[in-house]
């Protein structure tokens, strides 16, 4: 499974979150009990497994750059907590595809019939559109156009997002397997009442609020960057533009507009 992350990036996201849910679920050192008496999860875990596993993370966090393989993981697992290393081999194997299935097919597909030998996009489309998505929005984010691209795809997906929170009611969401802390901010929430602040950290490691922040969150969405990947790529005389080898010219520099938004 490693060896295909720098092919579908994707599963760089799936096998991090997987390796966290271990981490956080069976970790048992001092440091996590102690997080657990106070209702918390360890997120130190996965973190120091991020860090250590790609080099310049701290930087940019990518996961599309996550991908140890077996003898690697060992060794980052017995960096964190050497009791864990027997068992993340199976566990891994066992939840990544379930993962998968979960994520990348179409609920009405059966994971244990499923092939990908031989499939085209045609019949990906239907039976693993999650997966289409997915592969479709990672190149995206790296092509050298993704500044004049993105708005084409992001901002449309997040206006369906936005309302489906709106029409739900959700002021804060969360998108993840474990409740780890990472809680977003509905950026329209048509009732909310949002303050921000600076905050001080005592010495106990813990945060007060010291001064207020003037701010008013507004439905835009930044933008992304990722170290270009080189995959039989040349570069022309412009920096900017890249060519594939083999692959059809630059898109046509055309305006569209998707639900208001022009890009």
């Amino acid at each position: 499974m490693a060896a295909a992350v720098p092919a579908v990036p994707f599963l760089g996201y799936l096998y991090f979150e997987v390796l966290s849910e271990y981490l956080m679920l069976h970790s048992a050192t001092p440091e996590t009990k102690t997080y657990a008496q106070a209702g918390e999860l360890n997120n130190w875990l996965y973190k120091r497994i991020a860090f250590a596993a790609v080099d310049g993370m701290h930087q940019l966090f990518d996961l599309a750059r996550f991908h140890p393989r077996h003898q690697r993981l060992v060794q980052l697992i017995d960096g964190v907590e050497p009791s864990l290393v027997p068992g993340v081999a199976e566990y891994v194997r066992r939840r990544l595809s379930h993962l998968f299935a979960r994520t990348a097919l179409h609920p009405s597909q059966d994971a244990a019939s499923v092939t990908f030998q031989g499939a085209d996009l045609s019949m990906l489309r239907h039976v693993a559109p999650g997966l289409i998505g997915q592969m479709i929005f990672r190149e995206i984010r790296y092509m050298p156009r993704y500044q004049q691209l993105y708005h084409c795809f992001e901002k449309a997906k997040a206006l369906e997002a936005w309302d489906y929170w709106n029409h739900e009611g959700i002021p804060t969401p969360f998108n993840g397997i474990l409740p780890k802390g990472e809680i977003g901010i509905h950026p329209i929430y048509p009732r909310s009442a949002v303050r921000a602040w600076t905050a001080k950290q005592d010495s106990k490691g813990s945060l007060h609020p010291a001064q207020e922040v003037t701010a008013v969150f507004t439905p835009h969405l930044a933008s992304w960057w990722a170290p270009p990947r080189h995959r039989g790529r040349t570069t022309t005389a412009d920096p900017r533009i890249t060519v594939d080898r083999g692959a059809p010219s630059s898109l046509p520099a055309q305006r569209s507009s998707i639900k208001g938004i022009s890009a």
